[in-house]
């Protein structure tokens, strides 16, 4: 027995050690960043930064890559304060934001080092450049970056709160030290690296806020209303003039002024020519020919003043707009040599030949899995066994099993036969082989509700599963979701009508989307622009819309437009 115990022993110590190699680590999020204890008078009050993206960090040629992806979902929250101290809103399109910094948290998995530092490094994190971010009409700019491995993760005592203003010192320009953390040395960084990065929430360090095409427009119409109001005090002077001369005639003159003065809160460029042509006809009545010399110096005091003001402000807007322009040249020159991305979210699970095979039992025509030395691996049941393969042609150890046709229901199963995340998933799948994702989807004719669930393979993780039931006549006319009937007229109010879903790419995006179809003979109006991968189409608005990318049900103002399912219809 002693023997065959030192040659088990021998045997073990023969065998490879497993490769110690660090874990991918992504997140999705969607967060609103808003300061507490300090008023950021670039925002409009009480209202906070929404962003979504993406957070990724993965290894090559065992180096750390760190990438972020980020989208504005509400732009128009900054605000430009005028002398009055009147706030002019921004309007998407006019603001800027660049020099995004993200940091990622999660807790320590290296529990015995938490212990041993009294909790110094309860929480770690790893910061990243999001670049310049996309908006409404505006694409993102962003590289991925290889920090050295002392200056990948941070620890801190505590998770931090980046909205806090107390839980940053901005005056420090080292990241980790402005959180009030250490760089883990680089053994430590790697330790953690291979335990698994299990990245919990992401959140604003830092960024820069621009609204110079706002304060452009606020300085024009400052300057309207300065206009208005200089030419209000040389006509009422005028007036006096008049009314002194030919009393009569200044009644008529103090009436029509009365009525340009209505504008002038919001003056145009037109009601500053209705005013010049009332003081042309006040000059007439007078039987002068221009200015006084005391509002003639008048004049050129209020021009002067403006000019300067305006110089100032060019100066300032053009210096801050250069910044951005030297950040993007910045991010150019980094891209030529930016480390490449993950090809292949699902790498682990590439294999020449799936592992397990389907079989039929005799009889009863119930399928099931065996592996290949014939061992039953999952018993024969109703359905039937697809094994995965992308549309590259890549084949992955994983398998779809349906339940029957008719109710539509599946599950996911791995190469050892466990079924991952839900024991039963209720629609068509998709496999989305760049987001390592399946989904299932499925519009319910009868209970007009959309059913829905999201498993990552790469993470071995349900992200999303829900249904859906935004589709009452008051969310489909609220989402302008109209239908026609069979001699053009509107009917919106129709009952009759099924829940459809579709999967595709929009603008770049990954989404699945539902819509009301209307039983013949109602189709939709077309309503907008679906921007596809094929280009332009005709397109409506869709009852709801999930982004795959984000892993977040989209809000009804974010939803992008989708193509018309019946665009062959014509009123």
């Amino acid at each position: 027995m002693r023997m065959l115990i030192m040659l088990l022993f021998a045997v073990l110590l023969a065998l490879p050690a497993q490769a110690q190699v660090p874990k991918r680590a992504s997140k999705d999020y969607a967060i609103t960043h808003r300061m507490r204890n300090v008023e950021d008078t670039r925002i409009q009050p009480y209202a906070g930064l929404e962003l979504s993206g993406s957070f990724k960090v993965w290894y090559l040629l065992g180096e750390p890559v760190v990438n972020c992806t980020a989208r504005w979902t509400n732009p128009g929250v900054l605000q430009v304060i005028l002398d009055d101290g009147t706030r002019i809103l921004s309007e998407p399109g006019e603001e800027e934001m660049w020099n995004l910094m993200l940091m990622a948290q999660f807790p320590n998995p290296d529990k015995q080092a938490r212990r041993l530092t009294n909790g110094g490094g309860a929480h770690l994190s790893v910061f990243c450049d999001a670049g310049v971010v996309a908006q409404n009409g505006k694409n993102g700019f962003n590289v991925a970056g290889s920090p050295n491995w002392d200056k990948f993760i941070c620890a801190t005592p505590k998770k931090v709160d980046t909205r806090d203003m107390f839980d940053i010192d901005r005056e420090q320009k080292d990241q980790c030290a402005s959180v009030g953390g250490d760089w883990l040395s680089p053994a430590d960084a790697k330790k953690a690296a291979i335990a698994g990065l299990s990245i919990d929430e992401v959140m604003v360090l830092s960024v820069e806020l621009s609204a110079g095409e706002t304060l452009r427009r606020a300085e024009k119409m400052l300057w309207r209303q300065k206009s208005f109001a200089f030419k209000q005090s040389r006509a009422s002077a005028m007036l006096s003039r008049l009314s002194q001369k030919n009393q009569p005639a200044a009644i008529g003159f103090a009436q029509r002024q009365y009525d340009l003065n209505s504008k002038a809160s919001k003056p145009s460029q037109q009601d500053l020519k209705n005013y010049d042509a009332f003081i042309s006809q006040l000059q007439t009545a007078l039987g002068e020919t221009g200015p006084t010399r005391e509002w003639r110096d008048k004049q050129q005091a209020l021009v002067g003043a403006q000019l300067e003001r305006v110089a100032d402000i060019d100066r300032a807007l053009k210096a801050r707009e250069a910044e951005l322009v030297a950040y993007r040249n910045i991010l150019t020159e980094m891209a030529k040599n930016a480390p490449e991305g993950p090809t292949n979210p699902l790498e682990e699970y590439i294999v020449e030949e799936h592992t397990l095979t389907t079989f039929t039992k005799p009889y009863s025509g119930d399928h099931g899995l065996k592996n290949k030395s014939g061992h039953v691996v999952v018993e024969p049941k109703q359905g039937r066994y697809k094994p995965l393969v992308g549309k590259s042609g890549t084949k992955y150890d994983f398998y779809i099993g349906d339940m029957d046709n008719f109710s539509k229901t599946y599950w996911v199963i791995d190469k050892h036969g466990r079924k991952l995340g839900l024991d039963l998933y209720r629609g068509y799948p998709r496999f989305h082989e760049d987001l390592g994702l399946i989904s299932f989807a499925i519009g319910d004719r009868h209970s007009r509700r959309a059913y829905l669930s999201v498993y990552s393979l790469a993470e071995k993780r349900v992200l999303f599963h829900s249904e859906q039931t935004p589709i009452s006549d008051t969310y489909r006319n609220k989402q302008q979701v109209r239908t026609r009937g069979e001699r053009g007229e509107a009917n919106t109010w129709t009952r009759d009508y099924n829940m459809d879903i579709s999967r595709t790419m929009i603008e770049g995006r990954f989404v699945i989307y539902g819509f009301t179809n209307g039983l013949y003979p109602y189709r939709f109006e077309n309503e907008c622009t679906a921007k596809t991968e094929k280009g332009e189409e005709q397109g409506v608005m869709p009852a709801f819309m999930f982004d795959l990318e984000a892993n977040r049900l989209l809000r009804p103002s974010e939803h992008l437009c989708v193509p018309n399912p019946s665009t062959d219809w014509h009123n």
